[in-house]
């Protein structure tokens, strides 16, 4: 089923995503998708019996990199190629919910529908304005806010330019319980459907990673 998901989405982690959502382990599920992607996601939600709401948006992402932090939000009718949003839950309120939520401009009230942390929504919050201005990367904050050591595998995020993790947002520090939690709940979900590859995915974000200066040592 994962390899199925991954081939729909063309992401290992909006495959994971759709995955969490099918299984009721997140209530609502926020992605991406280029124009022409959209009728087989739409198809597969019709088959699944799941809802899924689209924005009146766009992202306009940097070099078209769909692991990119940085997007600029535009309507539709706008000329550059984007991501077309989409909501994606087992409740058509719950879909709606989302998409009315980021028309209006309220990202906590989303953050904590999408299933995130408070303790992660408000670090998002707090440091938004900070780093849109910059590369909005906050790979690097969430890092900065880590001390140097050992930490679970579970919250490593060091790895999703490379399409790798079992969170969907970005935690407050390396150490935050609840987003520990909640990957180990979301890799429960992929080892229930493919044993094989949720061991796959363990392996791989085990080990020592070096960046910026600081060892972290993932277990």
């Amino acid at each position: 089923m994962i390899d199925n998901l991954i081939s729909l989405t063309g992401s290992r982690m909006r495959a994971f995503e759709l995955l969490y959502v099918m299984d009721g382990a997140k209530h609502v599920i926020r992605q991406g998708y280029p124009k022409a992607a959209l009728p087989q996601i739409q198809k597969f939600c019709d088959e699944q019996e799941l809802m899924i709401e689209h924005s009146p948006h766009k992202m306009l992402v940097a070099d078209t990199d769909l692991f990119s932090n940085k997007g600029l939000k535009v309507p539709l009718s706008h000329s550059e190629t984007g991501l077309h949003m989409v909501y994606i839950s087992q409740t058509p309120d719950a879909a709606r919910l989302a998409n009315m939520y980021e028309i209006q401009g309220k990202h906590r009230e989303l953050g904590i529908l999408l299933g995130y942390p408070p303790c992660c929504v408000d670090f998002f919050a707090e440091h938004q304005e900070e780093l849109s201005s910059k590369d909005y990367n906050f790979l690097g904050l969430v890092l900065y806010h880590s001390k140097e050591g050992d930490y679970s595998f579970h919250t490593n995020i060091t790895q999703r330019e490379q399409d790798l993790s079992l969170l969907s947002h970005f935690p407050c520090n390396l150490a935050c319980k609840q987003s520990h939690l909640l990957a180990q709940n979301h890799l429960q979900v992929i080892t229930k459907h493919d044993p094989k590859y949720a061991k796959a995915i363990s392996d791989a974000l085990k080990g020592e990673r070096k960046i910026d200066g600081k060892i972290f040592h993932f277990h």
